[in-house]
């Protein structure tokens, strides 16, 4: 018996316990968790004055009452995309934007000698914004044209 339990505990050592634990913490890691409802690709292109916005956030935050928090993608070269897409609805979209991309702040150090970013989008694109987004099925090469 006792050999039984001591190669019972060498089968399922520590290395053995992480991965049953990886797989269980990343089992419901994708763009349509089982049995929830579908999610749409969104992405394209942000436009201001004629020319790409340079870097940014497009941020997308529900407005008819869906439960969920906004998100959000990156903008490089004009260019944008929502990784785990959006659900079905109507949102509310800010854009923000910069010359010069955002700062690495991996140290306060960082932050301390690094000006902060110019915004050049008007503030009726971000924090007045009233554009919307009406999301149903996927929207690969939607364009925000500003002024």
């Amino acid at each position: 018996m006792k050999n039984f339990v001591s190669h019972l505990a060498q089968c399922f050592s520590l290395p053995f316990f992480g991965v049953v634990l990886s797989l269980a913490l990343f089992s419901g890691c994708s763009k349509r968790p089982e049995g929830g409802p579908p999610r749409f690709e969104v992405g394209g292109n942000v436009i201001f004055a004629g020319k790409p916005v340079p870097y940014g956030v497009i941020e997308f935050t529900p407005t008819d009452g869906l439960d969920v928090p906004a998100s959000s993608a990156n903008i490089e070269n004009g260019a944008f995309s929502v990784d785990r897409g959006l659900l079905k609805g109507t949102y509310q979209v800010k854009i923000t934007g910069s010359k010069t991309p955002a700062t690495d702040a991996a140290s306060m150090d960082a932050v301390a000698t690094t000006p902060p970013v110019k915004e050049f989008i008007p503030a009726k694109y971000n924090s007045e914004s009233k554009l919307e987004l009406v999301v149903h099925s996927n929207i690969p090469h939607q364009e925000f044209h500003l002024e």
